[in-house]
C-alpha cells in the first residue's frame, strides 16, 4: 500500500480550494506510484503516462469535489486500474474487429466499422432511461466503481447494479435489434461488459 501524506486531508481541502501548491504536492508524491503501476498493468510506457496524466488532470478538473475523497491513494489507484482496463479492452477489441473484417469474406459486416457500431451504442444509451444512462456512463465512460456512483447518484450500491445490468441488456437487444450478428454483440460485451 502507498503511503499516504501526513497531512492529506488537509491537501485535499486545499485542492478543492483550487490551490494549484496543494495540488503539485499531491502529484509529486503519487506521480511514480501510479504511473509504474499503469507500466506493470499495459507494459507500455506511453498508455501508463497517458492514463496517469489523465487521472491527475481529472483530479484538478474535479477539484471541488476533493474533500470527499477520503483515502486519496484508493482513488487515485482505482480511477487509473479502471483507466488502463478500459484501455487495453478498447485495443484488443478493436484488434479483433479487424482481423474479423479481414477474414469474413463476404456480407454486411464487410462494410460495417467501428464507428458506425459506436455511434449505435451511443443512440441505444440514448433510449435508456435517465437513471440507467447516467450509471452506465459513470461506470463505462468515466471508470468510476459502483461505490463512487452510489455516492454519486444518491442511491445504493444494488440500485448502481442493477441500472448498470439493465442497461447492458438493453443495450445487446438494440445491437441484435439492429441486425448485428453475435459477434458485436460479443465485441460490445468486451468493451462495456
Amino acid at each position: 500500500m502507498v503511503n499516504a501524506l501526513h497531512n492529506e486531508q488537509e491537501l485535499l481541502d486545499r485542492l478543492a480550494s483550487g490551490d494549484p501548491d496543494a495540488f503539485t504536492i499531491i502529484f509529486n508524491h503519487y506521480w511514480p506510484r501510479i504511473f509504474s503501476s499503469m507500466l506493470v498493468i499495459s507494459k507500455s510506457p506511453s498508455i501508463a503516462e497517458d492514463i496517469a496524466q489523465e487521472i491527475f488532470a481529472r483530479l484538478w478538473k474535479d477539484r471541488e469535489k476533493a474533500t470527499a475523497i477520503r483515502d486519496l491513494s484508493a482513488y487515485l489507484f482505482i480511477a487509473a486500474r479502471n483507466k488502463v482496463l478500459n484501455s487495453l479492452s478498447r485495443m484488443d477489441v478493436e484488434t479483433a474487429y479487424r482481423n474479423y473484417i479481414l477474414h469474413k469474406e463476404s456480407g454486411k459486416t464487410d462494410q460495417v466499422t467501428y464507428q458506425e457500431l459506436d455511434k449505435l451504442v451511443q443512440e441505444g444509451v440514448q433510449q435508456l432511461s435517465p437513471q440507467q444512462q447516467r450509471a452506465f456512463r459513470l461506470s463505462r465512460l468515466d471508470g468510476l466503481t459502483h461505490e463512487q456512483i452510489a455516492a454519486e447518484m444518491q442511491i445504493s450500491r444494488a440500485t448502481v447494479k442493477e441500472h448498470i445490468v439493465k442497461a447492458l441488456a438493453t443495450l445487446r437487444q438494440h445491437l441484435k435489434a439492429h441486425g448485428y450478428s453475435s459477434m458485436y454483440v460479443i465485441l460490445f460485451g468486451i468493451i462495456f461488459g
